[in-house]
Formats: structure tokens, C-alpha cells, sequence
């Protein structure tokens, strides 16, 4: 039997338990209005479902439901978000908000957001650049969680990528996909209940392609070397800054340190 809640009704539902779990209200707002517009667009794989895991690395100290997040010193269009482990959305939309502010002096704005925790649904803060005119681009990568062609085992992440153009009076144009031929999401959600999935979604342990979602070991990467190409492209981009960052700790601050501007 399926259940319709009204999306208010089911933001406030999910605002609440962040609360509950000592999220503060801006940022339990925050989070809630992005896993909703997940579900709202059809990609439950990314939405509420996703609130029992959050619970669980709130309580495990992962994500840190009071964050000191700061946004650190760097020159010209680019610029370091120090996330302090906040919930993702919440440290996506910051660093967003960050290059969105940064666009308008200078044409461009470039941020990133390190000791960040798990993203959601990326298109929602590129969509947030082009309801402000301009064209977003978002990028992630996390632990290897994708099979390569021919692994048995997780090789890369599924590094999402987010794009959107403003469309003058029309809604913006998104993009909105991971390299991954399914989010996880979905595998977890058939498991819930307890239904298969198609071929060509994952393997299992032992590197073999299976329809049982309880047997998913790793994911499989969409239309094969092309995306698992694209997923170690965009990995790269991503975790260059990771370099970057380490080998100029003067001008980025230490790890763990508070400096630069709030």
C-alpha cells in the first residue's frame, strides 16, 4: 500500500527529525527542503529514504549537526569551504551560495567544500546558480563505491555531476546524473522491498552481475568505459584540490585549523 503526503507535510516531517537529532533549525530547513526535492522530482533515491543512514552517522559522530563551517582566504574567483563535517546539502549550498557570490563581482566563482559528509542530490545546489542567471557546475567524489570494467570490486567513486543553464523565461535546464549506470539509492530501495533489480545494475562479491539487491557488492558504471572513464575525470578534478590544499597550508590553513573569513 502506497502513502501520499503533501510535500510541506513531509519537509516538516524531516525538519523535525533532524531537530530531534540536534540538527539547528536553519540547517534541518536546509536539508530537508533538498532531500524533498529529490522526491518531488521522481529520484527517491535521494530523498527521505535516505534519513535513517543520516541518523545514524549523526549519531556516530560523521556528520557533526553543529558544524563551525569557514570560508577560508584564497585569491581571485576561487575559493575553500572548511565544511567541519556538515551535513552535505547544507555545506553544498554554502560553497554555492559562495561562488554564486563570487560570480556576480568577478564573471566566474569556483568554491570547494572539503571535510564535507554526503552531498544529496547535487543538481538542486547547480540549479540554485541558474535561478540566480548563471550556469552551475557540480562536482563530487567520494570512497570507491563502482566497480572499473572487468573489477571484481569498487575501483572509483560515482562522482556525480550536476549542470544548469538559466533558460531566460522557461525553468533552467539541468543535468543531474552520477557515472554509476543507478544511484545506489535505488539498489537500497529495492532491497527494502525486497524486490529485484535488472541486470547490468551491480555485481556481487565475487565480481559477478546479479539481480539480487541484498548480493550488490559494488555498482557498475554507466555504458561501460565511457563511464567509468568520466568517473575517474571527474574524480581528478575533484580531489586535485585535495593536493593542492596539502601542499599549501600557509595560504589554505592547516587542517582542523580556523582561519580566514566566516
Amino acid at each position: 500500500m502506497s502513502v501520499r503526503v503533501a510535500a510541506p507535510d513531509l519537509q516538516a516531517f524531516a525538519e523535525g527529525i533532524f531537530r530531534s537529532a540536534g540538527v539547528g533549525a536553519e540547517h534541518a530547513s536546509a536539508w530537508a527542503a533538498t532531500l524533498v526535492w529529490a522526491n518531488l522530482r521522481g529520484v527517491d533515491s535521494h530523498g527521505v529514504l535516505r534519513i535513517p543512514r543520516y541518523l545514524e552517522w549523526l549519531g556516530s559522530g560523521v556528520i557533526n549537526p553543529a558544524p563551525a563551517m569557514v570560508m577560508r582566504v584564497a585569491a581571485g574567483a576561487v575559493g575553500l569551504l572548511d565544511a567541519d563535517r556538515a551535513p552535505g546539502p547544507v555545506a553544498m549550498m554554502r560553497a554555492m551560495e559562495e561562488a554564486v557570490a563570487i560570480a556576480r563581482r568577478l564573471s566566474l566563482g569556483w568554491v570547494v567544500a572539503r571535510d564535507i559528509t554526503h552531498a544529496g542530490a547535487v543538481g538542486h545546489f547547480a540549479l540554485h546558480a541558474a535561478q540566480a542567471g548563471l550556469i552551475g557546475m557540480v562536482m563530487t567524489a567520494s570512497g570507491p563505491l563502482m566497480a572499473w570494467p572487468g573489477s571484481r570490486g569498487a575501483v572509483v567513486s560515482t562522482n556525480p555531476i550536476a549542470i544548469a543553464v538559466p533558460a531566460g523565461s522557461r525553468p533552467p535546464l539541468l543535468l543531474d546524473m552520477s557515472t554509476a549506470s543507478v544511484a545506489l539509492g535505488k539498489v537500497m530501495g529495492a532491497k527494502d522491498a525486497g524486490t529485484p533489480i535488472p541486470e547490468g545494475w551491480g555485481v556481487d562479491a565475487a565480481g559477478h552481475p546479479t539481480t539480487d539487491p541484498a548480493r550488490v557488492a559494488t555498482l557498475l558504471p554507466m555504458a561501460g568505459a565511457k563511464g567509468a572513464g568520466l568517473s575517474l575525470m571527474i574524480e581528478c578534478l575533484a580531489r586535485a584540490w585535495r593536493r593542492a590544499i596539502r601542499s599549501s597550508p600557509r595560504r589554505f590553513g592547516a587542517a582542523g585549523q580556523r582561519t580566514g573569513r566566516g
